[in-house]
């Protein structure tokens, strides 16, 4: 197990059929700090860096087996990611010119002295850190980016799924694990991938373990825990992950405060394990996404906030007028169902829903007297009711969040002739989604019992629906909605909920 990679020791393979400059080779650059595997020929060289890391590959051109140049095929078509240095005898120029253009990084004529194969492996070395820090920076640039991405979302919900996307694109993990501290305080798994969790029982536990270590010290970490053998005592209730041969890396989510909220753990089960590079990488993407997971909860908790608020508004106008309990409800329903068969985006139907809840919010501002008058309204009174729209949007005006559904409050009793109010707005000037309002709600308000009158029969309601179409309501709207009503049986639904209450 280790919690960073400090090891910066390059490995070389040397690659000679000779005995004596192979050994020679290997005695001197382990007495200048290099770690050394040697290899007689092409093939076993090969093993070797299928099995073990190497930077660099020293090689000698001719050997039995398989030679240098059969060695630089094999890496090739394996994806081996190492630097060749080419030994070469005399007489094989041309054989060099070959082997270079292949991809080797250099040569060495044989007979050389000791010091100057030094000055060439440094070079390749040097050279080979300053690829792999570009590599790295093009990485950390595109895990930037794809942060910069995840700010386009506020709701929690869509951020953490898109989350998921994007780490399992940048870390191909086998298992993603992320932990949220709720409102009640209590860590909470919100997302997950995997298999394992489904097959092992124990998984989940042990990571939430790990899931509150990491919140609790506030320090990312990098764990490789290898097959049959055991953890270090901090980590002990990991144990049972070591039958798997897993790779961990995993870190606090440290929102504005500073504080933990949560925690984000990869796996990689009996799969390549990850680098110290990966874990710079997913610490950068984890630490730049944090703050946008905090601002996250705090909207969709807010946001659930003004729901209830919302909704208790609509029970404060239905506790004035038993006769239109449910109406709200229903009406926001129904203005779903008619945007859904409209094939209306999201966001619009979300506007639906929460005009349809709000729309007679007004009402809350009109006496009792005329509310639940059980006769018919006089023409002062009627005018007086016809102010609610207008109280409506100066009651929820002042709530920024939910101003995208202020003209559906203003103008749901508006008439395609002009006729209706606050404004007598006539035809195209009454947005799309009030006229499917406007429908809707006058389907509700017919097939409900009122204080003034009891529900009209549905072949009366078809009726002045039809005869409204196209001078009080939009004629396409009209028709969608009838058929809707009829192939749906929203009628006999609609009854056998009144019944329930």
């Amino acid at each position: 197990m280790q919690n960073t990679n400090n090891n910066n020791t390059a490995t070389i393979l040397i690659v000679e059929d000779e005995y004596s400059l192979r050994e020679l080779c290997k005695n001197f650059l382990e007495e200048q700090g290099f770690k050394v595997f040697t290899a007689p020929d092409g093939l076993k060289g090969l093993e070797i860096l299928k099995n073990q890391h190497v930077d660099l590959v020293v090689c000698d051109i001719s050997m039995p087996n398989m030679d240098g140049i059969g060695l630089l095929n094999a890496v090739k078509k394996e994806g081996i990611d190492v630097d060749f240095l080419i030994m070469s005898g005399v007489g094989t120029i041309q054989t060099v010119v070959q082997i270079m253009k292949m991809g080797a990084t250099d040569y060495i004529s044989k007979p050389f002295y000791l010091n100057e194969l030094l000055i060439k492996i440094k070079k390749i070395l040097e050279h080979r850190k300053l690829k792999k820090e570009r590599i790295d920076l093009d990485s950390l640039v595109e895990v930037l980016k794809d942060t910069k991405n995840l700010f386009l979302y506020l709701d929690i919900s869509e951020l953490l799924n898109n989350l998921l996307f994007y780490l399992n694109k940048l870390f191909l993990p086998t298992e993603i694990n992320i932990w949220l501290i709720d409102e009640k305080n209590e860590l909470r798994l919100a997302r997950f991938t995997g298999r394992l969790f489904r097959s092992d029982s124990g998984a989940l536990s042990s990571l939430k373990i790990l899931a509150n270590k990491l919140i609790e010290k506030e320090i990312p970490v990098y764990i490789n825990l290898e097959r049959d053998i055991p953890p270090e005592e901090e980590y002990k209730f990991l144990n049972s992950f070591c039958k798997y041969k897993t790779s961990i890396i995993a870190s606090p989510i440290l929102g504005n405060s500073k504080k933990s909220i949560g925690a984000i753990i990869l796996l990689r089960v009996e799969k390549e394990p990850y680098t110290s590079k990966d874990f710079n990488l997913f610490n950068v993407f984890v630490s730049q996404i944090a703050p946008q997971i905090e601002n996250c909860i705090l909207y969709t908790r807010l946001k659930d906030l003004n729901q209830e608020i919302m909704r208790s508004l609509a029970k404060a106008v239905e506790a004035k007028d038993v006769y239109t309990k449910g109406h709200s409800e229903k009406v926001a329903l129904y203005a779903v169902k008619l945007g859904n068969k409209l094939k209306l985006k999201k966001e619009d139907l979300d506007i639906l829903y929460w005009a349809g809840i709000l729309h007679d919010v007004g009402k809350i501002g009109i006496p009792d007297s005329i509310l639940n008058k059980p006769g018919k309204l006089t023409p002062q009174e009627f005018e007086v009711m016809k102010t609610h729209p207008v109280k409506g949007f100066e009651i929820l005006s002042p709530i920024t969040s939910i101003k995208e559904i202020l003209p559906l409050i203003y103008h749901h009793h508006e008439k395609l002739d002009g006729t209706g109010y606050p404004e007598g707005l006539k035809g195209d000037q009454i947005p799309l989604l009030v006229r499917i309002l406007s429908v809707v709600d006058a389907f509700d308000a017919m097939t409900s019992d009122r204080a003034y009158r009891k529900a009209l029969e549905w072949s009366k309601v078809k009726d002045i629906l039809k005869e409204g179409s196209g001078n009080h309501w939009d004629p396409d709207l009209v028709d969608i909605w009838i058929k809707t009503v009829e192939e749906e049986n929203l009628l006999e639904n609609k009854k056998g909920e009144e019944g329930e209450r």
